[in-house]
């Protein structure tokens, strides 16, 4: 039996409860690209420039159908947000962490999002959710 089999076993021999195993779904990872040039407006325009000059991913998008999107591009901190696939990601992890865009090599940086109560201050959950002691 599997260690999740074991503790759901164990649960409801100790505290007469049940238990339900839900499966969630991964998400790809997240990533920022750091001081993009003035001349690149448009998240589109930061998705082709990523294409053009890094051969290694364009191969895995067009052949191997992996994900690369462009969330957004904040013109004004000149930084973009592009989530990727897992194998995408290990590829610029590769290039230690960097990528080209347009004519200059930039800084890939892991971008997190870590949800956060505004009532109790505790992580892991939203204010209107049932999980808030408050």
């Amino acid at each position: 039996k599997s260690q999740r089999d074991k503790a759901e076993e164990f649960l409801k021999s100790e505290f007469d409860t049940s238990t339900a195993t839900v499966t969630t779904k991964k998400l790809n990872p997240k990533v920022t690209i750091s001081d993009i040039a003035g001349e690149i407006t448009t998240a589109e325009e930061v998705y082709q420039e990523i294409l053009r000059k890094n051969e290694e991913i364009k191969e895995q998008v067009e052949t191997h159908q992996e994900e690369l999107k462009v969330i957004f591009l904040n013109k004004e901190d000149r930084y973009a947000v592009v989530q990727m696939s897992k194998k995408i990601r290990e590829i610029v992890h590769k290039r230690n962490d960097r990528i080209n865009l347009d004519f200059q090599i930039h800084v890939v940086k892991d971008r997190f999002h870590i949800v956060q109560c505004f009532k109790c201050q505790r992580f892991g959950h939203k204010s209107d959710s049932v999980m808030c002691p408050r």
